[in-house]
């Protein structure tokens, strides 16, 4: 295990023996656009929830952001990742976390969540994906979001990140009073490969249903120094072309009867990540030079 700043004053420890931990080791954060777009919608005193916590780099962010007095909620039903969040949460003297060893999902029954071998991030409850894939299964609680979080801290949250191995929609039918009442900007995790097969007017599940909600989703441009904005989706010629080059396509879901809460644009507080400042994208000072994968705007 290893040590490393992760921005807002925080530290994490980290296994390099980890695909994903190594990657946070070296560059900073894993993802440092959606991170940033992420901590930039948080204020203190806010409620958050961060569903598919894993070691609880969102949550450690979330809790430096929200402040002694915000809340946030870790949602991980891997019970081997919660000491790891623990352990996390201490070095930084953080006690404004609950840590759900729970999923969520559209009813209240078991599941079965399957973890690869070599990623503990990875792990899903869609039978789908997990078919084939050698790795270690677990049977986990799975219950609705709307009968979980109380009148009074649904009232106060203002943040949802959702990144759940393709289980998104099954959250957002289990929390559909919760995002009806609320109304918080959701980060999460969209199908990409919708995209790819379908073209850049691509419509995910998970994005109809959140518009069926009068949401609109947007995706996260984010320029060489550091400087983030939030674009519809439907204004974003290729939403892929925005994504970092290992991860994942995430959206930003925005509730226009909330929207004068919402951020539309920050500079990221966090530390450059060292993989961005070799690729030219986000070199360490603004007078960095530019490279040839970098965005001009």
């Amino acid at each position: 295990m290893v040590r490393r700043q992760v921005g807002l004053g925080g530290v994490a420890h980290y296994s390099v023996s980890e695909l994903l931990d190594r990657s946070r080791y070296l560059y900073g954060a894993y993802e440092y656009v959606y991170a940033s777009a992420f901590v930039g919608q948080i204020t203190p005193g806010a409620v958050v929830l961060d569903v598919g916590a894993n070691i609880g780099e969102y949550t450690l962010l979330a809790a430096l952001a929200t402040g002694p007095t915000g809340y946030v909620f870790a949602v991980e039903p891997n019970e081997e990742l919660h000491e790891r969040i623990h352990r996390n949460l201490e070095l930084n003297v953080i006690s404004n976390v609950q840590v759900l060893p729970v999923a969520f999902g559209s009813s209240e029954r078991q599941g079965t969540l399957t973890v690869p071998l070599d990623a503990a991030a990875l792990g899903t409850l869609r039978s789908d994906l997990a078919a084939g894939q050698p790795g270690i299964q677990y049977e986990v609680r799975i219950q609705r979001l709307d009968d979980t979080v109380s009148d009074e801290d649904r009232r106060r949250l203002a943040v949802m990140k959702v990144d759940v191995e393709g289980w998104e929609l099954e959250v957002f039918q289990g929390g559909r009073e919760t995002l009806a009442q609320a109304k918080p900007v959701v980060l999460y995790e969209c199908g990409a490969d919708q995209f790819e097969t379908q073209g850049a007017r691509a419509l995910t599940r998970s994005m109809a249903f959140l518009e069926e909600l009068g949401y609109q989703n947007h995706t996260i441009k984010m320029n060489r120094h550091g400087r983030w904005n939030l674009r519809p989706v439907e204004d974003t010629p290729n939403p892929l072309a925005d994504r970092e080059p290992w991860t994942v396509l995430m959206v930003v879901a925005v509730h226009p009867e909330t929207r004068h809460r919402a951020r539309m644009h920050g500079q990221s507080p966090l530390r450059r990540c060292g993989i961005f400042e070799m690729l030219g994208r986000y070199p360490a000072s603004p007078r960095g030079r530019r490279g040839r994968t970098g965005s001009t705007d």
